[in-house]
């Protein structure tokens, strides 16, 4: 990731955040690559599903079988809420690159509103206790909207 010896001390550039994107983006298709594999295997969702047995015929005592059929869901759905995330961190970091070098007021509304959309799906992905400076204990020092003005 971005450090001060990639940036010499100074505030990253504009090509070093597409560097980042760049990164992010193919991590991004490796998920999702994981994710066809998953889903078109032998093992997929969808083929366990399909071969259904009644609760008792692989005998009395096999929790195993269903605890590794959940963690295999619990993983699925893990993997999923990580490519939408990364997506989102995608998309808000193009846009911030295109803040940063044309300036807020040049950047089409659209956009700035699917940043600021972007923003509050993710504060809200990651609950109230995120949502709140430790620093300043909760109490905003900020007067009005931010999204009035520059990010």
């Amino acid at each position: 990731m971005l450090d001060e010896a990639a940036g010499g001390g100074t505030s990253p550039t504009a090509a070093q955040f597409a560097v980042e994107v760049v990164t992010l983006k193919a991590f991004r298709d490796r998920v999702n690559g994981l994710l066809t594999s998953l889903d078109g295997g032998a093992g997929s969702t969808q083929s366990i599903s399909a071969q259904v047995m009644a609760p008792g015929h692989p005998g009395a005592g096999f929790a195993e079988v269903n605890a590794m059929v959940s963690r295999y869901q619990e993983t699925h759905v893990k993997l999923v809420q990580l490519s939408q995330e990364l997506s989102h961190a995608i998309d808000a970091m193009t846009i911030s690159i295109d803040v940063a070098r044309l300036g807020y007021e040049n950047v089409d509304a659209q956009e700035i509103a699917r940043l600021w959309a972007i923003h509050d799906q993710e504060t809200a992905a990651a609950g109230p206790a995120s949502t709140s400076s430790q620093a300043d204990g909760g109490k905003s020092t900020s007067s009005g909207d931010p999204r009035s003005g520059a990010l």
